[in-house]
């Protein structure tokens, strides 16, 4: 696909999107649209896909990460440490 990182990144969120409206039970599908919408700054919402990654598999260690670093960027501190302290156990 052609364009800018942007533009990229939306269509990628529309595609997991779709994916996780046909099995929403797809813990990848939400990662994978949690990670897209941090690459271009949708902090809050990226959270909300990484809780429900979290919810449909609790030891996926880059979830606990990436969820944390995100909290991180804002401003949800002790969130974001405790999710770090879950990376790492």
């Amino acid at each position: 696909m052609r364009g800018n990182f942007r533009e990229c990144r939306r269509f990628s969120i529309g595609a997991f999107t779709k994916a996780i409206e046909v099995q929403p039970l797809d813990a990848y599908a939400w990662y994978n649209r949690a990670m897209a919408k941090n690459m271009i700054g949708e902090y809050e919402t990226a959270v909300d896909d990484f809780t429900t990654c979290i919810g449909l598999s609790r030891s996926y260690e880059k979830v606990w990460y990436n969820r944390g670093i995100t909290k991180m960027y804002i401003g949800q501190y002790d969130g974001a440490l405790f999710d770090l302290n879950q990376a790492l156990s």
